[in-house]
């Protein structure tokens, strides 16, 4: 294990204590993620990616704006037909979550954690250049994703099932980019 990946393991372990923490003091459904949510998960995925992305300091960008959509108006948004399957999405300084998420659910939460990742990779990188680009950076999203949910108490509701979807997401990826010819 090098420096990093202890400095992750850290900052992964004490987000996610701070997280729970707020978690617990919320109600049991909620509708939208409390700026407290927003921000420590921010904080989190900044830690984690940082290293990776070449970033340099956390107050280097912006961040981006987080909006709460029905399911229907993402898939009109990504320019999809409607009942399209999305779990949230990052446009530019813009990511859009479901307003069918439980902010209360911590497996649930990090459908956000995925989308600040590709934030910060929109914010290093820029724009996805091609399939092959778009493909690596979500299995990359999905690793991380899965990194913060492998993490969480095994007590948490869901959480089995939440690491299964993130595997079998990751690994349809990994097939359309071997199939791209994308694989290096």
């Amino acid at each position: 294990m090098n420096k990093w990946d202890k400095v992750r393991e850290w900052l992964v372990a004490i987000s996610l204590i701070t997280i729970s923490m707020i978690m617990t003091m919320r109600e049991v459904r909620a509708a939208e993620p409390t700026r407290e949510q927003v921000d420590m998960t921010y904080a989190l995925v900044y830690g984690l990616v940082a290293h990776d992305l070449g970033l340099k300091r956390m107050g280097e960008f912006e961040p981006p704006i987080v909006h709460v959509v029905t399911p229907d108006k993402a898939c009109e948004i990504a320019g999809l037909e409607k009942n399209c399957v999305i779990g949230g999405m990052a446009i530019g300084r813009d990511i859009y979550v479901l307003d069918t998420t439980d902010w209360a659910s911590a497996t649930e939460t990090t459908v956000l954690a995925h989308e600040f990742v590709h934030f910060f990779q929109y914010e290093a990188l820029g724009p996805t250049k091609s399939w092959c680009d778009h493909y690596a950076r979500e299995i990359y999203a999905y690793r991380i994703q899965g990194d913060i949910v492998f993490k969480l108490p095994d007590t948490t509701p869901y959480k089995s099932e939440v690491l299964m979807h993130i595997h079998y997401m990751a690994a349809g990826y990994r097939g359309m980019e071997l199939r791209g010819g994308c694989a290096k």
